[in-house]
């Protein structure tokens, strides 16, 4: 995409920066269940964030609750139209088709927050996990 790490000023983690996800991720004992501190205990400049946020001009974070505690996904405004990554919010096509079952911390907050992603009836989805969807972004949008 002609972009050099050095380009990047921002990188949005859809975990370990909301304060609700952050104290959730602390809980002793859920970490040897669900969170492993080498996954996001490091230092690095995280700014703990709460509720929606609009980060840059055009980059919103929305709180996605559910699948964990303070999950959260990214719409990007563009001008060729609005892109929602939804992290683990929802995983595969199937999640987003309402079709399956996922992991969910609590699942009335998980059905709440895709009411919400589909709400917003963006241009582009981009699943968190989705491989078969990988393989069509980049051919759509290169590697």
């Amino acid at each position: 995409m002609g972009c050099q790490p050095t380009d990047i000023d921002l990188v949005v983690n859809t975990h370990y920066v909301n304060i609700h996800e952050l104290q959730f991720a602390y809980v002793p004992g859920y970490q040897s269940r669900v969170y492993n501190r080498h996954d996001f205990d490091h230092n690095l400049s995280y700014i703990p964030v709460r509720g929606d946020l609009e980060i840059a001009k055009g980059v919103h974070l929305l709180q996605t609750p559910g699948h964990t505690p303070g999950h959260q996904s990214v719409l990007v405004e563009t001008s060729e139209g609005n892109i929602l990554l939804t992290g683990d919010a929802c995983r595969i096509r199937e999640h987003w088709d309402g079709v399956g079952d996922t992991i969910m911390f609590d699942s009335e907050q998980y059905y709440r927050s895709q009411e919400r992603m589909h709400s917003l009836r963006a241009d582009v989805v981009i699943l968190g996990h989705d491989g078969e969807a990988f393989k069509t972004y980049k051919t759509v949008y290169g590697t």
